[in-house]
C-alpha cells in the first residue's frame, strides 16, 4: 500500500497559492480516488457536498467551475478551516468550495495529490446511482 500511494502522490501532485479573499468555485474533480489536499501555508475555509441525487440523466449536473450554483442544488453539507499543516481528505465526486480568509497571510499555498488506497468502495456503495450518473462516468473519467 505505501509503495502505490507514494507513486500516485508524487504523479499527481498540484500546488496552489492563493491571495487574500481569494476562492475557489464549487466543483468536484475528475479524479476515481480519494485526493488530499495538505495546507502548506496560511489557512483555508472549505465547504464541502457529496454528488446530488439524481433521478435519471435529464438531472446531470455541470460539475465544472461555479456551475453548480445556478442549478439550485448546491447545499453544502460540511465546513470547516484547515489550518496550515492539517490536510483534508475527500473522496471522488464530492463538491467542495475553498475561501482565503481576509485576516490570512498575503498568500497561502497548499499541496493536492490522490491516494490509491484504501479504495473508497464504502463512499461508492452509497452514492453510486448519483456516481453513476456524475461526470466520472458520462465522460468517461472512471
Amino acid at each position: 500500500r505505501g509503495y502505490v500511494n507514494r507513486r500516485e502522490a508524487n504523479e499527481s501532485q498540484e500546488l496552489w497559492f492563493s491571495r487574500r479573499r481569494g476562492a475557489v468555485f464549487a466543483h468536484a474533480d475528475t479524479y476515481c480516488t480519494a485526493a488530499v489536499s495538505l495546507q502548506l501555508s496560511g489557512r483555508k475555509r472549505w465547504r464541502l457536498m457529496p454528488a446530488p441525487p439524481l433521478a435519471s440523466s435529464a438531472d446531470l449536473v455541470d460539475y465544472h467551475d461555479g456551475r453548480i450554483y445556478g442549478s439550485g442544488k448546491w447545499k453544502p453539507a460540511f465546513e470547516g478551516t484547515v489550518e496550515e499543516g492539517e490536510a483534508i481528505v475527500f473522496p471522488p465526486g464530492l463538491f467542495h468550495e475553498t475561501f482565503v480568509p481576509e485576516d490570512n497571510s498575503p498568500c497561502t499555498a497548499s499541496s493536492t495529490f490522490q491516494l490509491q488506497l484504501p479504495a473508497p468502495s464504502g463512499y461508492v456503495r452509497a452514492f453510486l446511482p448519483s456516481l453513476a450518473l456524475s461526470h466520472l462516468y458520462s465522460e468517461g473519467h472512471c
